[in-house]
C-alpha cells in the first residue's frame, strides 16, 4: 500500500470539497501529474531487512545509500510531498536497523541515545536541514549493530558442544540454538554453515543418524523408543528418514540385512 501517493490524491481531491463531498477519480484526473509518481521504496526496505537479517553490513549500506538517494530525488521532484513521504521512509529505515538490532540481542542500552537522536530529528526536523546528521547517526547504528556481532564470535568448538548436548532433543533447532548464542536465526545459520562445513539440519541429522545405528545393533529398545531417543516423537517420520538416507528400514538394519 502507497499511503504517500494516496496521501497525495487526497490532497488533490480534497481542492472540490465545496462543490462535491464525494469525488471520483474522474473529476480530478485531468489535475493529476503526467510523470510517474515516485513509489514507495518497499523493495529497497525489505532487502535492508534481508542484508541486516544476515549481517551482511556492506550490503546493508550499500541498500541504505540508494533509499537516501531515493530520497534526495523525491525532495527534489515532488516538494509538495516533502515532510510526509520523506519522514516515512526515514522512519522506516530507522525501525528496520533498531529491529534487526533487537532480533540480534544487541543491547539498548548501547544505542538507546543514538536511536531517540536521531529518531527526534527525523520527526521534528525538514530532512533538508538534518539530512547530513541522520545519514551519519545511521552509519553509526550501523557501526554499534557490526562491533556488537563481531563481539559474539560463534566459533566451531562452541557450536558443538551446544549441539552434542542438545541434538538428541525433539525441541532442538536452529533458533533454540540462535537463542543460546543471542543472534538472529539468520546469522546462526550462516555462522553454523561457514563452521561445520554443512547446514544445520543435515549435521544434526547425521548426528542423529549415528545413535539411531548404534542403538539398533547395541540394545534391545524397540524402534519406538529409538526413535525417541535420537530426537524423533513421531516415529513414522523417523521410519521415512531412516529408509530415506540409508536404504533399509530400522527393522531391516537391525536383522542383519546387507545395507544397500
Amino acid at each position: 500500500l502507497d499511503v504517500p501517493a494516496l496521501y497525495e490524491n487526497a490532497q488533490r481531491a480534497s481542492q472540490f470539497w465545496a462543490q462535491e463531498p464525494v469525488v471520483l477519480y474522474d473529476a480530478v484526473r485531468e489535475s493529476l501529474p503526467s510523470r510517474a509518481a515516485v513509489a514507495y521504496p518497499h523493495e529497497r526496505i525489505n532487502a535492508l531487512a534481508a542484508r541486516l537479517g544476515e549481517n551482511d553490513f556492506a550490503a546493508a549500506r550499500v541498500e541504505i545509500q540508494l533509499i537516501f538517494r531515493l530520497l534526495d530525488e523525491a525532495v527534489y521532484d515532488r516538494p509538495e510531498m516533502r515532510s510526509f513521504f520523506v519522514r516515512s521512509i526515514l522512519i522506516d529505515i530507522l525501525s528496520t536497523v533498531v529491529s534487526a538490532m533487537n532480533q540480534a540481542h544487541i543491547k539498548f542500552k548501547s544505542y538507546n541515545d543514538l536511536y531517540f537522536e536521531t529518531l527526534y530529528f527525523c520527526r521534528s526536523f525538514p530532512y533538508e536541514q538534518k539530512k547530513a546528521e541522520i545519514q551519519e547517526h545511521v552509519g553509526q547504528l550501523l557501526d554499534v549493530f557490526e562491533e556488537g556481532v563481531a563481539n559474539k564470535c560463534i566459533t566451531a568448538v562452541q557450536i558443538q558442544r551446544v549441539v552434542q548436548e542438545n541434538c538428541f532433543s525433539p525441541d532442538f533447532s536452529i533458533a533454540l540454538l540462535a537463542d543460546h548464542f543471542q543472534v538472529s536465526i539468520a546469522y546462526m545459520s550462516l555462522q553454523f554453515k561457514k563452521e561445520m562445513g554443512e547446514n544445520f539440519l543435515d549435521y544434526v541429522w547425521k548426528l542423529r543418524l549415528e545413535k539411531a545405528k548404534r542403538l539398533l545393533q547395541e540394545s534391545d529398545l524397540s524402534i519406538d523408543e529409538i526413535s525417541v531417543a535420537v530426537g524423533y516423537v513421531n516415529t513414522s517420520s523417523f521410519r521415512r528418514k531412516f529408509k530415506q538416507e540409508t536404504g533399509l528400514s530400522p527393522s531391516q538394519l537391525r536383522n542383519g540385512t546387507e545395507m544397500l
